[in-house]
């Protein structure tokens, strides 16, 4: 028989998605425990619900929900603040390698607010419990990650 494990923290995002109309995207600036860095048109944010440790986000500060939609400034930044991510995530964690992707509503994602995944991955993250449980093991909160590259990267 399969185990089934219990992750609620993944509630309170599915809840929050279907009954709020409001972009949490828009409203990053309020939530400043996920704020990594800000562009001039786009920001660095940890992903409060992710895929691996150290998982990032690079979000436009304008709700875009079509990538043909960024302007030429919207366009720099966006890889601008990508490539920082990157930089960051291995100065302070080492990962061996990332996976980069582009997603919105229309692609498969919860949100229609366009937003890059820069997930840092790590030799054996794709263990038993990935395979066999479809579930991830997080050793810390989003929020304490956040913390700690600010630190390494001298940063706020």
């Amino acid at each position: 028989m399969t185990e089934i494990i219990y992750a609620p923290m993944r509630e309170k995002y599915l809840e929050h998605n279907h009954k709020d109309t409001k972009c949490p995207f828009c409203n990053y600036n309020r939530r400043q425990e996920y704020l990594v860095q800000e562009g001039n048109t786009c920001a660095i944010i940890a992903n409060k619900y992710p895929y691996l440790y150290g998982h990032l986000l690079v979000i436009p500060k304008r709700h875009i929900t079509d990538i043909l939609d960024l302007n030429k400034d919207e366009d720099k930044d966006l890889m601008l603040l990508t490539k920082r991510a990157i930089k960051m995530l291995k100065k302070a964690f080492h990962p061996d390698g990332f996976d980069v992707g582009y997603q919105t509503k229309m692609g498969g994602g919860t949100l229609d607010h366009i937003h890059f995944h820069i997930v840092p991955r790590y030799k054996g993250d794709t263990g038993f419990m990935t395979i066999m449980e479809n579930a991830n093991i997080i050793s810390e909160k989003p929020e304490i990650m956040v913390q700690k590259l600010r630190k390494k990267n001298n940063l706020f």
